[in-house]
């Protein structure tokens, strides 16, 4: 379960309240004849609630106050092909550049290069590469 902080709720209720609001300017307008002054009266008095409805957001910075200048519609369209090589050559020096790309961020030093073959001729020495359930 999501806690809300006393902000959140506020704007919560904010928001829920003014849908009502709506919802009350909406059922008047119906009952009222399109074109009568309280017809009128009523769409003016909803949108000015809604102008104020969205100075609130923006004050309370829920919502930014120049939209238009944070929204920007891009296309980007990315296409991957992969190649395939035509004869022998390329497809070695494909494959070198792959390997040395994997192999890139392994950081082997010389130190490294040691400790394995001194590791790897422990293990040969001792026979533990060979069967250990011998009793």
């Amino acid at each position: 379960m999501v806690t809300m902080n006393d902000s959140e709720k506020m704007i919560r209720t904010m928001k829920r309240d003014h849908a009502k609001l709506l919802k009350q300017f909406d059922a008047a307008i119906a009952e009222c004849t399109i074109g009568t002054r309280t017809h009128t009266n009523l769409l003016e008095t909803k949108s000015k609630a809604n102008e104020r409805h969205r100075a609130e957001l923006v004050k309370f910075g829920v919502v930014p106050q120049d939209l238009g200048k944070l929204t920007k519609t891009e296309y980007l369209f990315v296409a991957h092909v992969s190649s395939i090589p035509a004869n022998q050559e390329e497809l070695e020096k494909l494959l070198v550049e792959q390997k040395l790309k994997a192999i890139k961020g392994l950081h082997y030093s010389d130190a490294d290069e040691a400790i394995r073959t001194e590791l790897e001729s422990d293990f040969h020495a001792t026979g533990t590469h060979q069967n250990s359930t011998k009793e």
